[in-house]
């Protein structure tokens, strides 16, 4: 009994989306770690490529080769989306890490300074991690954050923190757990 050509069609379509699932996949793997996400959507997409690569080569058996063909493209696609997300995160940290800092209670965030001035801020939760690029600039014993939301639960951080031997000092726009003003932890300086 030969597929028909509907069929086909549709498991080029699953193929090809199913390639840029796993490019999002590796991608939020190699940024943010395991989030639920993560372990819920890779075993769905780990089978269902299982799955196409089993079609791949039933048809390929049956003599079916342009389909076939169609099939290993979408898996050629998979690989080369998936490299082409690790080159581009690996590109957004070439600069060497001048300041980290981080601020922990229940959930929290991580603020890395680079040396070309880019920032970036990764906020964690109970079930997700968010990395977030930005600029900044400082000015005396001020850091000042552009084009950077940093989020700490349904409060937002202000744009401006002080900077202290040690730590540095924030602001949140709106009480979260009773805390509107508080200070992250400095882990590496080489300012």
């Amino acid at each position: 009994m030969r597929l028909t050509t509907l069929a086909v069609v549709a498991s080029l379509i699953l193929a090809a989306g199913l390639s840029l699932l796993t490019a999002a996949f590796v991608y939020e793997w190699y940024v943010e770690g395991l989030g639920l996400g993560f372990l819920v959507g890779a075993p769905v997409a780990v089978l269902l490529l299982l799955l196409l690569l089993v079609l791949t080569v039933s048809l390929h058996r049956r003599g079916d080769e342009r389909w076939a063909y169609g099939l290993a493209t979408a898996f050629g696609l998979t690989f080369l989306f998936t490299l082409l997300s690790l080159l581009y995160r690996t590109s957004r940290h070439l600069s060497p890490v001048k300041l980290r800092a981080e601020f922990y209670y229940d959930e929290g965030f991580d603020l890395e300074l680079r040396a070309d001035g880019s920032a970036k801020a990764t906020i964690h939760a109970w079930f997700e991690h968010d990395e977030r690029y930005g600029k900044y600039t400082i000015a005396g014993d001020s850091l000042f954050l552009r084009d950077l939301t940093v989020t700490y639960g349904s409060s937002r951080l202000r744009d401006t923190l002080l900077l202290r031997p040690g730590y540095l000092v924030f602001d949140l726009e709106g009480a979260r757990r009773g805390i509107s003003r508080d200070s992250m932890l400095i882990r590496f300086d080489r300012r």
